[in-house]
């Protein structure tokens, strides 16, 4: 991955984690609910949860978010960049390249809805994955656990009305496991583990 698109992806990531952790902004209004309420989404396949988590980020849906992942979902950081925007999560003082499913939906909160002190909410949000061309493997890794596991490659773009962009561009990589039933599969993403370094 070159430089320039590294730089931009750390950028998002860490306007995201900033947001994290300034939550509470006196100068930005609350912006107006362009939100779906339906609860009738479809997690039925697998390609269907990265086709809701699209249409989270594009609709900034924090619940539909939240149903796209597992509760013992992990994000994985590439580990050299832990250092610059890791979570010290076990509390021994060091950045750790992973944080769980809380961390990931107050961040999300927040890049949604309340933005940070620096910046707002973006205006718009566009996240492209090819969803048409996605194939699932299984995964020898969590072979007992029966993850399923797709490389997509992503482009992230955030818009705002005063007409700065920021964009993202890498792959990731989605472990996914199914916490309904059989007759009622319900899939959810269980790591997202960030693989822009290919």
């Amino acid at each position: 991955m070159n430089m320039f698109n590294k730089m931009f992806r750390i950028l998002v990531i860490g306007v995201s984690l900033f947001a994290f952790a300034c939550s509470e902004n006196p100068f930005n209004p609350a912006m107006i609910d362009n939100i779906s309420t339906s609860t009738d989404y479809d997690f039925s396949t697998p390609t269907k949860v990265i086709e809701n988590l699209v249409r989270a980020y594009e609709q900034k849906n924090i619940e539909l978010f939240k149903q796209c992942l597992a509760e013992e979902f992990r994000f994985e950081l590439i580990a050299s960049d832990a250092d610059d925007i890791g979570i010290d999560m076990d509390g021994d003082g060091i950045k750790d390249s992973w944080w769980g499913y809380q961390q990931e939906i107050l961040t999300h909160e927040n890049l949604f809805e309340n933005g940070s002190n620096s910046y707002p909410p973006p205006d718009q949000i566009s996240l492209d994955i090819p969803t048409g061309i996605i194939t699932w493997y299984e995964d020898n890794e969590y072979a007992d656990l029966g993850y399923l596991h797709t490389d997509v490659r992503f482009n992230l773009l955030l818009q705002f009305n005063t007409g700065q962009t920021f964009s993202a561009s890498g792959y990731s990589r989605y472990y996914i496991v199914n916490v309904g039933t059989d007759v009622e599969p319900h899939w959810s993403i269980i790591i997202w583990r960030d693989n822009s370094w290919l």
